[in-house]
């Protein structure tokens, strides 16, 4: 009797759910490296229990030999929903439509993407004291200097295995979604998609148009509908438009090719076609090109402004549309280091004034021109030699003037505007990225010219009597940390939600920047770079996954390369800062003075560390004679005043 009830004891304990006990949140690997640990299979049944970083690692994980019993996930909500997300009642609630393939059973939501798929990992952009600015020749051929964008993509973005044997067999969009399911996507698409495109609103109903806007609007279903529906959109999308042939040469077909280019589906399969959003956008310029649309914006421009002509002609239609695939086809070559064959000078394209048209999507069109000429030109600058310099500072200094003239047409408008205005918010941080990846082309110049010298480093290079590589260094590391605080500065986690996926990968690019810029300025100056880098790029990480609508979204994908990028510098940054405190360093010179920059300041109270008033000064080596002085600035405590300052003005607080 006692073994018979210990066998349904251990029968029953199996099927029991249990929750996992407070002191084991983490495996012991997990617990040692400080790091997520997260159990994600929820339907496994069989095997040893594993967590995803120990399975995707292939280490032991302690959970193998614990009795935790994994709890289902809730299928109410997608993982990580953005909160506040409002989900029509209509599609959440009905079910998909009776077809011959409602027999297929419901997959479970697809887990986020291992990190052992990617083709780069964190360690391949961190410097090292050999390499204290980081290496530019990556794995796998990727070029951080040439085309940092795509870099960064080789480190967000997973390796997808195609689906050769699909089981769905859908023809019609009708066999996916009910009637009611397809009107509520299509009008979430108009709502909240349609004007990240800068097109006007549509009224055109086709079954190409309906299948592309119900495959990205199917993301707001929730999980449980989602993961039935969105890989048989997929597949029906891959079967029938992505063939070659299946559609004319058409704008419907143009505005098909963008939307898949700005949003990736959710879905974990489906996939029989490889899809890049580069090559999409190229394509739908090319068919636009075919059409004949590449004319109409001089046409425009010539004829004069916009109110005086029909809004609803197709002149004006293709007009739009023809700027719209440009400025999408260079949104998404921004950083690749390619250029498109079809951009044209800024007086063929400026079809509108941006100044005077009150249409806020036309005024998008005409700055987006704008800022990605700029960016056109500042992509371009070259050094050969050192004999260019003068040449060079001043092409470097004029686009960089450009830029900041621009800034000032763009930065009142999300404040300013009626309509729109988180579109304009994300076109500033378009802007601050656009600057940052100019800034960093023109490093890239220095250092390719400059590094070959034995007796000189190359950010020594002084034009003027003025060290260059800080200057611009400083400039670079604002330009990105505002970037952040741009974004962090508009809490619209439902708006977010749908930016394109491309900004989530600019703006990864810009934290990758600063932790890279973190070791770099470690490594030459042997201090840490104070302010509120660490504090943003976590804060930027959490804004990400508040915004995701499932695990396989861009912007939860670009939060775990954030923390991951976290990681690398907790793990193989400076061991100045303990559990309570950090020592403060004060830089000196050989001569016993202090070297302040007059450039642009960047510091600030480290988040992760604290300035007890009983805590002593303590003095480092001297700066190398090697180093610029003003390198100094970016690790001097006395920008933002020392432990003796604050205890006497505390003490004048309280006499």
């Amino acid at each position: 009797m006692a073994s018979k009830r210990i066998q349904d004891d251990q029968n029953n304990s199996r099927n029991r759910p249990a929750k996992r006990s407070k002191a084991s949140q983490a495996c012991s690997t997990c617990r040692k490296h400080k790091t997520r640990c997260e159990l994600l299979d929820t339907n496994c049944t069989t095997g040893p229990i594993q967590c995803h970083r120990c399975k995707v690692l292939n280490i032991e994980c302690s959970f193998e030999n614990s009795d935790i019993i994994i709890l289902p996930k809730n299928s109410s909500g997608p993982p990580g929903a953005a909160p506040g997300v409002e989900f029509s009642p209509d599609i959440t609630s009905e079910p998909t439509s009776d077809s011959a393939h409602n027999s297929v059973q419901a997959e479970s939501p697809p887990t986020p993407p291992e990190n052992s798929n990617r083709l780069l990992k964190v360690d391949d952009f961190i410097p090292t004291p050999r390499t204290p600015w980081g290496s530019l020749n990556l794995p796998d051929g990727f070029d951080w200097g040439v085309a940092p964008i795509t870099a960064v993509q080789g480190f967000t973005t997973p390796q997808l295995a195609p689906q050769r044997h699909s089981p769905y067999h859908d023809t019609a969009l009708s066999a996916i979604l009910t009637p009611s399911q397809i009107a509520n996507c299509l009008e979430i698409f108009e709502s909240r998609y349609r004007p990240w495109m800068n097109l006007p609103p549509s009224k055109e109903n086709t079954p190409a148009l309906d299948l592309a806007r119900c495959l990205i609007a199917a993301r707001h279903l929730d999980s449980l509908t989602r993961s039935r529906v969105a890989p048989r959109l997929q597949v029906l999308v891959e079967k029938t438009i992505l063939q070659p042939g299946y559609m004319s040469m058409s704008a419907e077909f143009v505005e098909v090719l963008l939307m898949f280019s700005l949003w990736e589906p959710l879905c974990g399969d489906g996939y029989d076609l490889p899809r890049e959003g580069r090559l999409l956008a190229t394509s739908a310029v090319e068919v636009a090109q075919k059409l004949g649309y590449d004319r109409y914006g001089v046409l425009t421009l010539r004829q004069g402004a916009l109110d005086l002509m029909d809004a609803n002609s197709d002149e004006i239609r293709f007009t739009r549309l023809w700027t719209t695939a440009n400025n999408i086809e260079q949104l998404l070559l921004l950083g690749t280091g390619k250029a498109s064959p079809t951009r044209k000078r800024m007086t063929d394209r400026d079809f509108m004034s941006v100044f005077t048209t009150e249409d806020s999507r036309d005024m998008r069109l005409g700055l987006f021109s704008r800022l990605f000429d700029l960016t056109d030109r500042g992509m371009s600058i070259h050094m050969e030699t050192s004999a260019d310099m003068d040449q060079f500072h001043k092409e470097a200094t004029d686009v960089l003037n450009s830029f900041s003239w621009l800034h000032r047409l763009i930065a009142p408008l999300p404040v300013v505007s009626q309509f729109d205005s988180f579109y304009f918010h994300i076109l500033e941080i378009n802007y601050h990225i656009c600057r940052l990846l100019i800034i960093h082309n023109i490093l890239l110049n220095m250092r390719r010219v400059f590094d070959t010298s034995s007796q000189r480093m190359w950010f020594q290079v002084q034009h003027n009597n003025v060290y260059l590589a800080h200057g611009w260094t400083g400039d670079a590391l604002c330009t990105a940390e505002a970037a952040l605080i741009a974004l962090l500065s508009r809490p619209d986690f439902v708006s977010l939600s749908t930016v394109p996926d491309q900004y989530f990968t600019l703006l990864t690019f810009a934290c990758t920047f600063l932790i890279v810029a973190r070791f770099a300025i470690y490594h030459i100056r042997e201090g840490p770079l104070h302010g509120q880098t660490e504090n943003l790029l976590m804060k930027t990480a959490e804004r990400f996954q508040q915004a995701a609508l499932s695990p396989n979204h861009m912007p939860n994908r670009c939060a775990e390369a954030i923390k991951e990028l976290l990681g690398a510098w907790e793990r193989r940054g400076p061991r100045v800062i303990s559990t309570s405190k950090e020592i403060a360093l004060r830089p000196t010179t050989q001569s016993g003075e202090n070297h302040h920059s007059s450039g642009p300041g960047h510091n600030g109270i480290p988040a992760s560390s604290s300035y007890p008033h009983s805590q002593p000064h303590t003095t480092v080596p001297p700066i190398p004679p090697n180093i610029p002085p003003g390198f100094a600035t970016f690790s001097d405590p006395d920008m933002f005043f020392d432990a003796q300052f604050w205890s006497s003005f505390i003490g004048n607080l309280n006499p």
